[in-house]
This record gives structure tokens, C-alpha cells and sequence, in this order.
């Protein structure tokens, strides 16, 4: 293992034998930099802490100096270990501000070396990846919607993949074919696992909106903050990290349908807002002001029992109504074996073709 200096050092030590004009123009650079620089001993007791460091972490400057870099949420122990040995550390982690807002970042932290080479600090360059993180997740979103298109031109089946023949089964294709025409919402009930996101695809592609986005929103999946942000979007500013504006599922739904998942899991506090953009075709984004007209059918499915939530006051009775205009009740497989041998050929062929079997 390489060795390295144990000596305690300060900024001034580091920059001491330099001339004024010197030491003054880097200082210049480094707290005009658009990047965070974080400079430390090799205990990870920070020494320097430039302007846009202050931006991003919300911290002064004096807030930090001679604290632990843990403060800024890197928790690496590997970091400083790899500088104490004379090594660069290239990679993401995440970081924190005061408020205590994590954030992704790309990080490069360099060893400081005294004039026997020896290791004797760490100088760090952190930029926040948060923007570029959203844009790649709405690449795959677009990615989705295209495949999403492919699928549905290459679609030869009068119901897509939704198979089967039993009177139950029926019944349910009979209903799709009254509702979808109409542009009414839609509450498609049943077990996870009974294709209620198939049924709602198949709804929206004989709708009149057939030509316009399905969108998914899972209500499962995100907290009730962010998945306001993500059903009505956010201005920029609207709060930490909110770089940019950004639409939300009911503005990508326009003219189409959106299709909301797991309807059952949706806190109160985001029912009240979906019932005013069910109600009245508007919505405000998350830091708006301005009302925005949306043109969104809605389709929402739940394994739940929601009549049972209404009683528990766990959901609201008003956004129920307006979104079981029709309710279609999806049955299990066990209630329709006879499906079993038709949905048995239908993935040996599926998957034969596939695989050239």
C-alpha cells in the first residue's frame, strides 16, 4: 500500500507558496467555475468550498468549512481511501443539500500532492446529473409510446392480446364494444394478473382516440409529491431540482387516454386534484398559476374493493362516481377454465414464432 502525508492542512497551507496575483487569479477560477469544487484534508474535513458549491448544496460556505464531507451526503468510504493510495475516483453518487434533497451527481475527486508526491488532500467536482437523468427517462418514455405504436399497427387481433372465449369473457367483449365509442371514463375491476391494462388498450384502440397517446400512470409506484408531479407536471422552480418545466401525464394524454393504475393506491391528498381535472378538464401544474385545458378520456383499474374505501373514508365518494360511469368486472382464470387450452395455444404459437420453433 502506497504511503501518504498524515499532516493537517488548510487551504492557506496549499496555496501559501504562491504569488498574490497567483493565488488570487486561481481563486478567481475556482469560485467562478460552473461546477461544484470541494476541496478536503485526507480525513474528508472540507478546507474549500467554491460559489456554485453554494448553490447546489444550499450551504454557506462557513456552514461547512472544517466539517466532514458526509454533510454533503458523500458516504463513500472508498473515495477517500482510493486518494489516500494516489488514485482518481470517477463515478455517480448521490449527494444532499441542507434541506436534505438528494440529488444524483457525476463526480471527479484527485489527490493533492505535497512536494514528495505524497498524497495530502482531495479536490472534488461534482455536477448535478438531476436534468440529464429526467431527459433519459423521457427518452424511454417516447421509446414506450413508439413501441406502444408499433404494437398497435402491427396489432391483427380484433382484441389484441386478450384471449378468450367463455361467456365471461364475452360479455366483457360485448361491453368494450358499447364503451368504446363513447367517451365516457371507465373503471375496469379485477384481480392482479385479469389484463385490465389489456382491456383499457383494447378500449382506447377502437375509440374514436384511437390515433392519440395511451398513457400509463401507476398510482402504486410514487409517493403522493411526485406523483402529482408526474399526472399534472411542475413549472421550473417549483422546487428543488425542478430545472426545467416539465408536462405531465395529463397533457401527454391529450387527445388520448390515460390510463390510471392501481386507481385504489391513490392518496387522498391527490384525489381531490384529480377530481377538479376529471370535472373540469383543467389542470395546474405543481408551482403554476395558470389553468391548463386537458382532453384526456380516463380509464383506471384497481384490484381493490373501492365501494369498501369509500365506507373507510379512504376514498373519496365523488371521484369514485366520476370514475365508474361503466365499471367492467374482470373474472380470474380460475372462474373460466375454459379459457385455459385456448390461452395455452395461443402462447405455444406466441412464442414459437418468436423463438423459430
Amino acid at each position: 500500500m502506497r504511503e501518504f502525508s498524515n499532516r493537517e492542512i488548510t487551504w492557506d497551507h496549499l496555496i501559501l507558496g504562491l504569488k498574490k496575483t497567483t493565488r488570487d487569479f486561481l481563486e478567481n477560477v475556482l469560485q467562478n467555475i460552473i461546477d461544484s469544487i470541494v476541496v478536503t484534508d485526507l480525513n474528508g474535513r472540507i478546507i474549500f468550498f467554491n460559489r456554485f458549491s453554494e448553490e447546489l448544496f444550499r450551504y454557506r460556505a462557513e456552514e461547512v468549512l472544517g466539517r466532514h464531507i458526509s454533510i454533503l451526503g458523500a458516504k463513500r468510504p472508498n473515495v477517500l481511501e482510493r486518494i489516500r493510495q494516489g488514485k482518481t475516483f470517477r463515478g455517480e453518487i448521490v449527494l444532499k443539500t441542507k434541506d436534505g434533497r438528494a440529488f444524483p451527481a457525476r463526480v471527479v475527486c484527485v489527490p493533492i500532492r505535497d512536494e514528495n508526491n505524497l498524497p495530502i488532500g482531495m479536490v472534488g467536482v461534482a455536477r448535478d446529473i438531476t436534468e440529464e437523468k429526467q431527459q433519459q427517462k423521457e427518452r424511454e418514455f417516447l421509446q414506450r409510446q413508439l413501441e406502444e405504436l408499433q404494437r398497435r399497427l402491427s396489432q391483427s387481433s380484433l382484441y389484441g392480446d386478450i384471449v378468450g372465449t367463455s361467456e365471461a369473457m364475452l360479455k366483457i367483449y360485448a361491453l368494450m364494444e358499447k364503451v368504446a365509442p363513447l367517451d365516457c371514463n371507465v373503471l375496469i375491476v379485477g384481480e392482479s394478473g385479469t389484463g385490465k391494462e389489456l382491456i383499457a388498450r383494447a378500449i382506447h384502440d377502437k375509440s374514436p382516440r384511437k390515433d392519440h397517446p395511451f398513457v400509463i400512470a401507476d398510482c402504486a409506484l410514487l409517493s403522493a409529491g411526485l406523483l402529482e408531479s408526474e399526472l399534472f407536471g411542475y413549472e421550473k422552480g417549483a422546487f428543488t431540482g425542478a430545472y426545467t418545466r416539465k408536462r405531465g401525464y395529463f397533457e401527454v394524454a391529450n387527445g388520448g387516454t390515460l390510463f390510471l393504475d392501481e386507481i385504489g393506491d391513490l392518496p387522498l391528498e391527490v384525489q381531490g386534484k384529480l377530481l377538479r381535472a376529471v370535472q373540469e378538464r383543467v389542470i395546474f401544474r405543481v408551482g403554476g398559476v395558470d389553468p391548463i385545458k386537458v382532453d384526456a378520456r380516463i380509464i383506471a383499474a384497481t384490484n381493490q374493493d373501492l365501494e369498501e374505501k369509500v365506507k373507510r373514508k379512504q376514498f373519496r365518494e365523488d371521484l369514485y362516481y366520476r370514475l365508474s360511469v361503466v365499471t367492467i368486472k374482470v373474472p380470474p382464470l380460475r372462474e373460466r377454465k375454459e379459457d385455459i387450452p385456448l390461452l395455452t395455444t395461443y402462447f405455444l404459437n406466441k412464442y414459437a414464432a418468436r423463438f423459430g420453433k
